[in-house]
């Protein structure tokens, strides 16, 4: 849990979309092991949101090799600016003790999707590149997904998550090209 916390940190702290997309992948195979391990969540369902993510970061990645996008993109602030907005969120997380409650959810879990969810706020925040902006929405519904197969584990409710996820994809492909 704490690895998968700092690896959403090095998004924000890096700015490097390669980094990124890469993060974004282990995020879902993280939060997928996490959900099928610790909540026995449905193993199909998993396997298809990774094949799903998967297939979005290699969408985004081949739209950002054919415009030979630089290391960063656009950077908004530098990395000690980051650092610094980490830093000071991570704090606010711990001293005012926000307590994200997740029925039927372990405590840890809850804790990392709502930093997560934070890190996914302050990225959008931070950021104005299409695959930034992507990395971030993705990261979204790579919680959205497993919240809903906590509670809703439906196989339409998955469809619906993984046809809006492919759509983000390829919105944001688009719009880098």
């Amino acid at each position: 849990v704490l690895l998968l916390g700092a690896l959403a940190a090095l998004i924000v702290l890096l700015w490097d979309w390669r980094v990124g997309l890469i993060v974004l992948f282990i995020e879902q195979l993280g939060v997928g092991a996490l959900a099928v391990g610790v909540e026995n969540a449905p193993v199909q369902m998993m396997l298809v949101q990774t094949f799903i993510i998967g297939l979005s970061c290699a969408m985004l990645a081949t739209s950002g090799m054919q415009v030979q996008l630089g290391r960063t993109g656009r950077q908004s602030g530098g990395w000690f600016f980051r650092l610094l907005v980490l830093g000071l969120l991570a704090a606010a997380l711990m001293s005012l003790d926000l307590r994200f409650v997740l029925p039927n959810v372990s405590p840890a879990i809850t804790r990392l999707f709502g930093w997560l969810g934070l890190i996914t706020l302050l990225m959008l925040g931070l950021g104005d590149h299409a695959l930034f902006t992507a990395v971030a929405l993705l990261l979204w519904s790579v919680l959205g997904y497993a919240v809903a197969t906590f509670y809703a584990p439906v196989a339409e409710v998955m469809i619906v998550i993984g046809l809006v996820e492919l759509a983000i994809a390829f919105a944001c492909s688009y719009l880098i090209l």
